[in-house]
C-alpha cells in the first residue's frame, strides 16, 4: 500500500477437484420400451373345455442400483433478476471440488474475482445460470449470509463443505480526465503482483474531487474502493497501470466500482 498524491437451483455435477487460486494474483436412465404380446385362443367343441392357462409369472424385479456417491454440486439458491447486482450460489465442496477462481487478495477489504478458470465449480454453474453467471469484476460480499473482509472471507471459503456465497457484480466505468499540471488527489493501493489498482482514498481537494462533483451521474464518479484496471484501454501490472497515470496529461481510466 501506498500514498501517492496527486495521482491519481439448477444441480450441475463438476469436473474432480481443481486449483483454486486464493493468491492472485477458488446417468440419465435408459428409456426402456417394453412391448405386450396378445394371443386369442378358440374352443374346439362345447364339450371340451381348454384347460386354464398358467398365470404368467411376474417378471422378477431387478435388483436396484448402488446409488453414486455424491458429488460436489454448485447450484443457483433462485432466480436471479436480470436487474439484480447480486449473485447468490449455493455450493458443496464436501467432496474437494474447488471453485476455480482467481482471487484479488491485494486489497484486504474486498475479494475480487480476477479470473474463472477452465475447470471448477464456479465454471460448471455458469454454463446453465444465464443472467445469474458469476463474472470476472464480481466481489465475493457474503459467505452463509456473513459478510466479513477478504481476509475473513478467505479463510473459511477453503472449507470443504457446503456453502453459499454472495457475489455483487461490478459497474464498469470509464472516466477521462485531464490533470492540466493539477493533482488527482487520490490515495492508492499499488502492489506489485496485482494487474490492478485500488482506490483508497480521495481527498477533499484535487482534480478527482472536483471530477465527482462535477458529474450527473454515479457511473461518472471516482469512489473509495473503486479498482483501476485499465489506462486508455490497456491493461497491465499495477506498477505499470501506475507508470501510465504519472506520464499522461490526458487519460481515460477503467475502473470497477460496486455498492460499497
Amino acid at each position: 500500500q501506498g500514498e501517492f498524491k496527486g495521482l491519481h437451483s439448477k444441480t450441475v455435477l463438476p469436473f474432480p477437484a481443481c486449483f483454486l487460486t486464493m493468491f492472485g494474483c477458488c446417468s440419465e436412465e435408459p428409456l426402456v420400451d417394453e412391448s405386450v404380446i396378445s394371443h386369442d385362443e378358440k374352443k374346439e367343441t362345447e364339450a371340451y373345455k381348454a384347460p386354464e392357462p398358467e398365470p404368467a409369472k411376474a417378471p422378477e424385479p431387478e435388483p436396484a442400483k448402488a446409488p453414486e456417491p455424491e458429488t460436489a454440486k454448485a447450484e443457483p439458491a433462485a432466480a436471479e433478476d436480470a436487474a439484480s447486482p447480486i449473485v447468490v450460489v449455493k455450493i458443496d465442496k464436501s467432496g474437494g471440488a474447488s471453485l476455480g477462481l482467481d482471487l484479488d487478495k491485494t486489497d484486504k477489504e474486498n475479494l475480487m474475482v480476477l479470473k474463472i478458470g477452465d475447470y471448477g465449480l464456479i465454471q460448471e454453474y455458469n454454463k446453465t445460470a444465464g443472467v445469474a453467471a458469476v463474472k470476472v469484476g464480481d466481489r465475493i460480499s457474503k459467505l452463509n449470509g456473513v459478510g466479513g473482509t477478504a481476509e475473513e472471507l478467505l479463510a473459511k471459503i477453503g472449507a470443504k463443505e457446503p456453502m453459499e456465497i454472495e457475489f455483487e457484480h461490478c459497474v464498469e466505468k470509464q472516466i477521462k480526465l485531464e490533470k492540466k499540471g493539477r493533482m488527482l488527489g487520490l490515495s492508492l493501493g499499488v502492489n506489485d503482483k496485482a494487474t490492478c489498482i485500488t482506490v483508497q482514498r480521495i481527498d477533499a481537494t484535487g482534480l478527482i474531487a472536483d471530477s465527482n462533483a462535477a458529474a450527473t451521474l454515479p457511473t461518472g464518479q471516482v469512489k473509495v474502493h473503486d479498482k483501476i484496471m485499465a489506462i486508455d484501454g490497456k491493461t497491465g501490472t499495477a506498477p505499470s497501470l501506475m507508470a501510465d497515470i504519472k506520464a499522461k496529461e490526458t487519460f481515460t481510466m477503467t475502473l470497477y466500482s460496486w455498492n460499497i
